[in-house]
């Protein structure tokens, strides 16, 4: 079965998207808006250094994986056994 991404957006989905979008934007407003209070574990500013570590660790976690998944064709192992000598080639067709 196969997925079409290129259909026609209707405007029930539209609507849904949208509302979807807005809930999720409202969250992070209230949360840096000041109009809740939370009662953090740590520090402030502890905790704020965390959240950001976090989230650059994730963007890099993130590069890293396309990064690895466009730079290592099947032909690279090939090319990496052929050069070294002694590793097996993995994905030869003779079985």
């Amino acid at each position: 079965m196969t997925t079409s991404w290129q259909g026609r957006a209707t405007i029930a989905s539209s609507i849904t998207d949208a509302a979807a979008l807005a809930l999720y934007w409202l969250a992070g407003f209230v949360l840096i808006s000041g109009i809740s209070t939370q009662n953090y574990p740590l520090p402030k500013n502890a905790w704020f250094c965390l959240c950001v570590t976090l989230c650059i660790l994730g963007c890099v976690i993130m590069i890293a994986a396309d990064v690895q998944k466009f730079s290592t064709p099947v032909h690279c192992h090939e090319e990496m056994s052929t050069l070294a000598g002694f590793l097996p080639d993995l994905y030869s067709s003779e079985s």
